[in-house]
């Protein structure tokens, strides 16, 4: 299994979607709003098939100490609901990013993925 490209190819369906601004596996490549894709787990599901857990981290810059942050949550989190359905609940977190000196609000939205590599 090549774990490196099922990865890649998630950030890359990512990129994809109108107005995801950044996606990456990597922290410091993440400007909000975007969603940094976390590995949670992975298991063998068939002879050649894998199933990966994923946490999709949905981040916005708090700009206006108000109502923003929630607002562009709501629009990343409606960009990723067209894409993609949640594999459990919805959770908010506090995102602690290389970038900035204090955490971003944030949604880990879980997502599994199956692969055939």
């Amino acid at each position: 299994m090549d774990l490196a490209a099922a990865l890649a190819n998630v950030v890359d369906q990512l990129h994809n979607v109108a107005h995801v601004e950044t996606a990456s596996t990597d922290p410091a490549d993440i400007l909000a709003p975007g969603v940094l894709v976390q590995l949670v787990d992975f298991q063998p599901i068939t002879l050649t098939g894998w199933q990966l857990n994923l946490n999709l981290v949905l981040v916005a810059a708090d700009v206006d100490g108000g109502p923003g942050p929630a607002a562009a949550l709501t629009v990343l989190l409606n960009l990723i609901l067209a894409w993609a359905q949640p594999d459990g609940p919805i959770q908010a977190r506090s995102v602690q990013l290389p970038s900035g000196p204090a955490p971003f609000p944030g949604l880990v939205f879980p997502l599994t993925v199956r692969t055939d590599v």
